[in-house]
């Protein structure tokens, strides 16, 4: 798809995939990787063990990630969105594993 998505569309992308690309940094070199996520309306939730990933977005909390759907070569959507890291432990964590 050629142009820009309506919130609708990013909205319908969002709550329908669940697997993005999450950007990271240690401040000097950038990573990214493929996550599984669940989307509430507000916030992108994500579940990882502890790892390069996360350890670098403790230190560096800013963030970007892409959720993408392709279906053929020109027809593609993509949602680009930037944010801030925050971990979340304990019942916090739980409540939004259970999509509460």
């Amino acid at each position: 798809m050629y142009g820009e998505l309506s919130a609708a569309q990013i909205e319908s992308l969002l709550y329908a995939e669940v697997h993005r690309a999450s950007s990271c940094t240690d401040g000097v070199q950038p990573y990214v990787v493929p996550i599984s996520y669940l989307y509430d309306g507000k916030h992108l939730y994500g579940y990882t063990r502890d790892g390069k990933k996360l350890q670098m977005m403790r230190a560096h909390p800013l963030v970007c990630v892409q959720v993408e759907r392709i279906q053929e070569i020109t027809d593609w959507q993509s949602v680009i969105a930037w944010g801030t890291f925050e971990e979340l432990t304990g019942a916090a964590a739980e409540r939004r594993g259970s999509g509460s």
